[in-house]
């Protein structure tokens, strides 16, 4: 029903799929003595965020972000929608948090002080730098080797790496923050392209690896069967349904 906030017992709400914007009312209550505090969406394919923030004096304060709108319109810039306010102590704030993607619409929501987001934005930034530092390591390890061999299966596993390391940096938000911050369409179609890429690039590499027209002939049948099918997932996924694709 337009208009009406119903409760929610989900720790993580999952709206799904639709083209339907979503907004999201709480309340919070300052019982530290940090003024400072943050709200935090770590999901980084949300494509339009726009929170509201009214407090106690009834002024309002409003802050946006997504994969829809370049960085240089995010409140702040970083990997996951982070914002900041400010709360006296003893103090209530009521939150309003407007969501529309045309992407499955998960909204787990953190709210805290300095020093909790802090320390949780840190751990995250560990994980995503580990992340990217062992994929480069397998990259140019594999690259040595085929540099070393010239065997042509290792340049397939190469790029295979390669394209598995942008894909996740990009379901991540690192790609969005330092490769293709302002380039907001692609930005949005980035994660399905690149997933089909690497499935792609995969299949290949195991076909080869296997020498599958030799020893597996159906499973080189079943893969015209597969790139069809990315095919055209892809393309209602791009242009008329990307909701349905």
């Amino acid at each position: 029903q337009m208009g009406r906030f119903n409760p929610s017992s989900a720790k993580v709400p999952n709206m799904g799929l639709s083209r339907s914007a979503f907004w999201i009312r709480f309340r919070v209550f300052n019982s530290g003595q940090d003024r400072s505090q943050f709200i935090s969406i770590p999901n980084p394919e949300i494509e339009l965020i726009d929170t509201y923030i009214k407090l106690p004096n009834n002024s309002i304060i409003h802050q946006s972000g997504g994969q829809r709108r370049s960085m240089e319109k995010w409140t702040r810039k970083d990997l996951d929608y982070t914002i900041g306010y400010i709360l006296l102590p003893q103090n209530e704030a009521t939150v309003y948090i407007r969501i529309q993607s045309n992407k499955q619409i998960q909204i787990p929501i953190y709210t805290g002080n300095t020093n909790a987001t802090l320390s949780k934005l840190s751990f995250r930034d560990t994980f995503a730098g580990a992340y990217v530092g062992l994929m480069i390591v397998m990259l140019l390890y594999n690259l040595f080797i085929f540099i070393s061999t010239k065997d042509k299966d290792y340049i397939l596993y190469v790029l295979y790496v390669l394209l598995v390391g942008l894909t996740q940096s990009n379901f991540l938000g690192i790609c969005k923050l330092y490769i293709w911050e302002n380039q907001n369409l692609w930005s949005t179609k980035a994660s399905i392209i690149l997933t089909i890429i690497t499935a792609i690039v995969a299949n290949i590499f195991m076909q080869q690896f296997i020498d599958a027209k030799k020893h597996s002939p159906i499973l080189v049948k079943f893969s015209l069967l597969f790139y069809n099918t990315l095919g055209i997932g892809f393309f209602l996924k791009v242009t008329v349904a990307p909701l349905l694709g």
